[in-house]
C-alpha cells in the first residue's frame, strides 16, 4: 500500500510539473506576427568606445525566425539581420551582412589594432533578451579572428561587447 501511494504521488507531482513548465512558453504564431514592426534604442559597449542609437526594423518574420535590417544614427552602415526567438522567449539576432557599406571599418586605413574597435563590423550578436511585445534587452558582441601576420596564434577574440535595448514604435 505503502509503495502504491509512493507511486501515484510521484505521477501525480510529474503530471503537475510539466504543466506549470509549459505556462511559460510562447506562441511562435503570435511572436512571428508581433515582433514585425520598428524597434528604437540605443546600444553602448563595454568601456564607452562605442555609443549609439539604432533601428532594427523587422520586415519578416515566421515560426518564431525573423529577418530584417539594422541601422545606426552616427553611420550610413546598415545590416541584413536574422534571427529567432526560442521557445521560452528569449531573443537573438546578428548582423549577417552589408546593405549599405559605410566604409568605417572596410576602408580603416589605422593600424589593425584600432581598426577592429571599429563598430562596424559584420557579425554583431545581440542576445540573452526576453521578449515582449513592447521592448526587449540584452547583450550584444562582435567576435572576429585574429589576423595579426606572423603571429604564430590565428583564433577567434572578442573585439567588441556591451548593452543593447529596443522599444517598439510601430
Amino acid at each position: 500500500m505503502k509503495y502504491l501511494t509512493i507511486t501515484i504521488l510521484f505521477f501525480l507531482w510529474n503530471s503537475t510539473y510539466r504543466c506549470a513548465d509549459e505556462e511559460g512558453l510562447i506562441s511562435c504564431k503570435r511572436v512571428s506576427k508581433s515582433i514585425i514592426g520598428t524597434w528604437q534604442g540605443s546600444q553602448n559597449s563595454t568601456g564607452n568606445i562605442f555609443d549609439d542609437n539604432f533601428t532594427l526594423e523587422v520586415t519578416k518574420a515566421s515560426k518564431c525566425s525573423f529577418e530584417g535590417i539594422t541601422s545606426y544614427s552616427k553611420s550610413t552602415t546598415t545590416y541584413r539581420v536574422k534571427g529567432e526567438i526560442d521557445m521560452y522567449g528569449w531573443v537573438k539576432f546578428r548582423e549577417v551582412e552589408y546593405i549599405n557599406d559605410g566604409g568605417e571599418y572596410t576602408n580603416c586605413t589605422q593600424i589593425e589594432t584600432e581598426c577592429q574597435k571599429v563598430r562596424w563590423q559584420t557579425g554583431t550578436l545581440f542576445e540573452k533578451a526576453k521578449y515582449n511585445d513592447s521592448e526587449f534587452s540584452g547583450s550584444w558582441k562582435l567576435e572576429g579572428i585574429n589576423t595579426t601576420s606572423g603571429n604564430s596564434w590565428n583564433g577567434m577574440v572578442l573585439k567588441l561587447s556591451g548593452k543593447f535595448n529596443l522599444q517598439k514604435t510601430s
